[in-house]
């Protein structure tokens, strides 16, 4: 009997824990504008150019005009959700891709027509994608400053033809509260 209750006990000072998820994702869901300096700004412009200086030499300058347009400055992102409870964030995406954060992969075709595969998941406070093509590997991470009045925004870029890393990252702010769904 005593061990009944204290299993009852257990399963009921667990119960908040197995609602933090929606409730940490709500946080996320609206509307943010780039907030960011002049130094972030500056950041992601040394960023594309590590980019571009990793690339070999001779073909630099046929891919360099690409690579800027890879890598523009989000004015806005917004993260919403369908009526089935998936996500999308437009920050790189022009159109909506719905996805869960169970990191169940979705394809889909970007713009230009690449193929990409595309994870969500939701760790803890933090949103994190990966964007997986022919080209290499992109992760985007998404979680509040410590104040809780900034979501900052981190791009992780890895290629076969980059021999490091590129990141950076950018702040927003939250614009609106009120679209918090949109139909599928």
């Amino acid at each position: 009997m005593k061990k009944n209750i204290l299993i009852i006990l257990l399963f009921i000072a667990f119960i908040p824990l197995l609602h933090a998820k929606p409730e940490t994702l709500e946080k996320f869901l609206g509307t943010y504008k780039f907030v960011g300096d002049d130094t972030e700004k500056q950041e992601l412009n040394r960023a594309v150019n590590r980019f571009i200086h990793q690339i070999p030499f001779l073909v630099r300058s046929f891919y360099k005009s690409s690579i800027r347009k890879g890598f523009p400055l989000p004015e806005e992102i917004k993260i919403i959700r369908n009526k089935k409870g998936q996500i999308s964030i437009d920050a790189s995406l022009k159109t909506p891709v719905f996805s869960d954060l169970n990191k169940t992969p979705v394809r889909y075709k970007n713009p230009d027509g690449k193929a990409t595969e595309l994870q969500r998941k939701l760790i803890k406070s933090k949103i994190l994608e990966k964007f997986t093509d022919d080209r290499g590997l992109r992760l985007n991470s998404y979680k509040f400053s410590p104040s809780g009045l900034k979501m900052i925004y981190t791009v992780k870029f890895t290629s076969k033809r980059l021999r490091n890393p590129v990141w950076f990252k950018l702040s927003y702010e939250k614009i609106n509260m009120e679209r918090k769904t949109e139909k599928k």
